[in-house]
């Protein structure tokens, strides 16, 4: 068994799951901000949807998304130094 060749397997899997969860997330803040545009407050998103007023925020406004995606990134990285 090339022990190698399943860690790419493996490696693949999890980057593939990665992209599948992005393209959601893209697909569903996109939808969001449709609702948004036709007049449904973050508010009644919230209400709706039952998700918290920060994750419908962040859906919101793209900017804030990335943000907050980097700082997550640049803490992973911190962390991973640090073991």
């Amino acid at each position: 068994m090339d022990t190698e060749a399943l860690k790419a397997t493996a490696r693949q899997v999890a980057a593939d799951y990665e992209d599948t969860i992005e393209r959601a997330l893209e697909e569903r803040d996109a939808r969001f901000r449709e609702l948004k545009d036709q007049g449904l407050s973050q508010a009644e998103i919230v209400r709706a949807t039952g998700y918290t007023r920060e994750t419908i925020r962040r859906a919101l406004d793209p900017k804030i998304r990335e943000a907050v995606r980097k700082a997550a990134a640049e803490r992973r990285a911190a962390k991973k130094k640090e073991s």
